[in-house]
């Protein structure tokens, strides 16, 4: 396990001497040290580790700030959340500086989602504003539903997108 108190080598270890590597389970991923000498914590994005096991186990959860359902008629507003995890870890912002993230809105009014599309192609944020007022169809009634899909792409070649979708239900 990694501890936070340690020094951890890929190199000569001149005490034991010998060529070592530290390898070491953290967050639910097995990672082994990348650098001379570091006392980081390894997680996505640290050049200092290589994850081993685990690396490709990403997902990502989204909560709204003021429930799933919302009242016919009535005004709201809410916040969707996107969080990414790598395996156990909850990813940080600056853990994800060079990953873009794009919200889509998904209705049943399609020329009401490309407009909506459009006008947010540069809000690049893990939290999304939404209210009934500005981000809803036009025919938004009892029974109404509207999707918004947050994808993140990161920028290793090769990687898929992660991408987690949303329902508001009227």
């Amino acid at each position: 396990r990694w501890s936070s108190s340690r020094t951890y080598i890929h190199g000569w270890d001149s005490e034991a001497q010998g060529y070592y590597s530290d390898r070491v389970w953290h967050g639910g991923c097995y990672w082994q040290c990348s650098v001379a000498s570091t006392t980081s914590e390894p997680r996505y994005g640290n050049a200092d580790w290589t994850c081993l096991i685990g690396g490709e186990n990403m997902d990502i959860d989204i909560e709204s700030s003021n429930g799933n359902f919302f009242r016919a008629g009535k005004t709201w507003t809410t916040v969707l959340t996107a969080t990414v995890w790598n395996a156990e870890m909850k990813l940080t912002a600056n853990d994800l500086k060079d990953c873009s993230v794009v919200w889509t809105r998904e209705s049943d009014e399609p020329d009401g989602d490309t407009a909506w599309n459009a006008a947010k192609k540069n809000f690049h944020e893990y939290a999304l504003p939404v209210s009934s007022s500005e981000d809803t169809p036009s025919q938004w009634k009892a029974g109404s539903k509207v999707g918004f899909r947050c994808t993140v792409k990161f920028p290793d070649p090769g990687s898929e997108p992660l991408e987690a979708s949303y329902t508001i239900v009227n």
